[in-house]
């Protein structure tokens, strides 16, 4: 859950900056971060977050070399983007957690490895 609501906190947080701390924002910049919260805001509360995390890790990706940085400064820094990336990518592989709205719906798993089989030696 912390890695979920930090993630979701640091893109909300530079969304809002990105929007309204200047006055140039352009249609793409208003697209790309309308998409970011709505993953955020997913994340957060746990809904669909293997999706949310692939959508916010994908699209940080794609604005960092093909947007301009101009349209979303999380992706004008490289390592900034990379991290968002990887935290996302790890959201992915490690679910939602106990705490969410996805656990709530779907039940939680639990992965049983089967022992060893034991060699006996035959006759």
């Amino acid at each position: 859950m912390l890695l979920r609501v930090a993630l979701a906190g640091i893109v909300l947080y530079q969304g809002r900056i990105d929007l309204f701390a200047g006055s140039n924002a352009t249609a793409e910049a208003w697209i790309v971060e309308s998409i970011f919260g709505v993953s955020a805001i997913s994340l957060m509360v746990g809904v669909f977050t293997p999706c949310a995390a692939s959508v916010m890790g994908g699209l940080i990706i794609v604005a960092h070399f093909f947007f301009s940085p101009a349209s979303c400064s999380l992706s004008a820094s490289t390592v900034s983007a990379a991290l968002v990336a990887a935290i996302a990518a790890a959201i992915v592989l490690l679910g939602p957690g106990a705490l969410s709205v996805d656990a709530r719906l779907f039940g939680l798993r639990e992965i049983i490895i089967p022992a060893a089989p034991s060699k006996r030696s035959v006759g």
